[in-house]
């Protein structure tokens, strides 16, 4: 996935999406006996960022907080506005069995009237996930036991619809992983330790950069842009286009995390005056008009079956 710079290009780094998952419109997902789905996702996720800014990834989140709500589509809709290389959704399981699994869509699904992702998309994911999953058995073996690669199909929701609604409004390869199953005492113990959850953020960087590729694997034409979508279907470099902050502003709870920062466009789409980049991103409303509450632990969307959680 290198590409060769040609007379004029500019080599940029990969984009990821960091997705903590919950609170959103299936609820606040589960919980352990002593911590939630929302708090570990949370506070791995925002580990994560940190290592992939390190390693000279730029990084885009989907919440500003822990309990932000964020609908599963707007989700989606932030990552395909920023351009992501990947997104990469942070749950945690409920029910049987211990361990972590990684997910990725295989087939479109239905959702708000949506159809969706392309078959591009599709196969991105497939290759991302293949990626993200082999890095993390390797990583985690003698810490958590693998619980396979698996498809949005596996899980309630994505049964439902053919993949889940965060995969369905996805433009950009899209990936999920079930880090534990929280449900379980032992899974629970060992997520709960910060040592661990620095770790798993150190593993799931390395897993990242090993799906999306080094910072100069990235290029960009003044005025163009080339992904990791384009790399797999051997596309040529693209015309860059401005993401309508507005238009997601406008219809949902749509935030950046706390250290993002305007890249080249203003919130209107038009193009920054070179002394104004870099700027913060303005905060927006933190919960969707029409969210509503449910039970937190294995819900109807949740029901405990392995493989189910997320449903998202």
């Amino acid at each position: 996935m290198v590409s060769t710079l040609l007379a004029g290009e500019v080599a940029l780094p990969p984009r990821v999406c960091v997705d903590p998952g919950h609170p959103s419109e299936v609820g606040s997902g589960t919980r352990g006996r002593y911590v939630t789905e929302v708090e570990v996702a949370w506070k791995i996720g925002v580990l994560l960022a940190e290592e992939l800014r390190r390693a000279g990834i730029q990084v885009r989140m989907t919440k500003r907080s822990a309990m932000q709500t964020v609908w599963n589509r707007d989700r989606a809709e932030i990552a395909n506005a920023a351009g992501a290389d990947l997104m990469v959704r942070l749950h945690c399981d409920a029910g049987t069995g211990r361990g972590f699994a990684v997910y990725y869509p295989d087939s479109q699904g239905l959702a708000g009237g949506r159809r969706g992702p392309s078959a591009d998309v599709l196969r991105a994911s497939r290759e991302a996930a293949l990626v993200v999953h082999r890095t993390l058995a390797e990583s985690l073996r003698g810490y958590l036991p693998d619980r396979g690669l698996r498809t949005d199909r596996e899980t309630r929701i994505g049964a439902r619809q053919g993949a889940l609604t965060g995969s369905v409004f996805s433009k950009v390869p899209v990936v999920l992983v079930e880090m534990v199953v929280l449900s379980n005492p032992e899974d629970e113990a060992w997520i709960r330790d910060p040592r661990n959850q620095a770790l798993y953020a150190r593993c799931l960087s390395k897993a990242v950069r090993e799906a999306v590729g080094p910072p100069e694997r990235s290029i960009n034409r003044p005025g163009g842009g080339w992904s990791l979508l384009d790399a797999l279907a051997g596309r040529p470099v693209r015309p860059a286009q401005a993401p309508d902050y507005a238009a997601l502003e406008a219809r949902s709870a749509i935030t950046w995390g706390k250290s993002s920062r305007i890249d080249s466009f203003s919130h209107s789409g038009r193009p920054l005056a070179p002394a104004t980049r870099g700027l913060p991103l303005p905060s927006v409303r933190t919960s969707h008009p029409r969210a509503r509450s449910r039970p937190s632990s294995a819900s109807a969307d949740r029901s405990g079956d392995p493989g189910s959680a997320n449903g998202s």
